[in-house]
């Protein structure tokens, strides 16, 4: 069987709520940092304080709107704040789309198999809108600190599931981003099961990871450097 290559994802630490985790992503130069729009999360941020965060942000670090199933209205919104992309979890629809000038990323929140079988379905069967430009795969609940169940991916079965998923993707010009359950002591294997595109991170580099209590500069240090020591 045709084997993923392996390439050096690039990182993306969301759930950022405080100015001094800004200065810790600018320090591990990472290239996206995520804001909880969802009021619901315990890492939920207003977009007004967003803007005070962004002033602080590098300018090489992308700001990802981290939405669940927003209506035009916040779209608007996400878009006049600034944001680079917007990350929609629960229903993307087509108003939405419509509307939207800023990249979108879609969030998928695994729970079994079947679904990621319909994904491939989804993915090879229907045209995708040319806004959509990144797949990314959570685990059930997002934010959780829990993975989607990993160990079916290195069966053969989920292997080869995985390996259409990202011939499609590729041919789409969509990148993969990996979520849910991430640490800095599991990153290795999921970029070894999965060769992602993007790497995203929250729980797994928190004080108290599921929390919402901040993030950890020297867990996002570690995180970094043990990532980049496997590729």
């Amino acid at each position: 069987m045709e084997s993923i290559k392996q390439k050096v994802p690039q990182i993306k630490i969301c759930g950022i709520t405080q100015d001094e985790e800004i200065q810790w992503l600018n320090e591990a130069d990472v290239s996206y940092a995520g804001f909880v729009l969802y009021e619901k999360s315990c890492r939920y941020i207003p977009i007004s304080k967003t803007q005070e965060l962004f002033e602080k942000l590098n300018d090489s670090i992308k700001k990802v709107a981290v939405a669940v199933s927003p209506d035009v209205t916040m779209v608007k919104q996400v878009m006049d704040a600034g944001f680079d992309i917007l990350q929609v979890h629960g229903n993307l629809t087509e108003e939405v789309l419509a509307v939207t000038e800023i990249p979108v990323w879609q969030a998928v929140n695994l729970t079994d198999a079947n679904i990621f079988e319909e994904l491939v379905r989804e993915y090879r069967d229907l045209s995708i809108d040319e806004k959509i430009t990144a797949l990314l795969m959570d685990a059930k609940e997002f934010g959780s600190g829990k993975t989607f169940g990993w160990d079916a991916y290195e069966r053969d079965e989920g292997k080869e599931m995985l390996r259409q998923l990202r011939q499609i993707l590729e041919k789409e010009q969509i990148q993969f981003v990996l979520a849910g359950g991430l640490t800095p002591d599991n990153v290795s294997r999921g970029i070894d099961i999965f060769s992602p595109d993007i790497v995203d991170v929250s729980s797994g580099v928190e004080k108290e990871p599921g929390q919402g209590t901040g993030k950890d500069r020297e867990k996002i240090q570690k995180f970094v450097r043990n990532m980049h020591s496997i590729v």
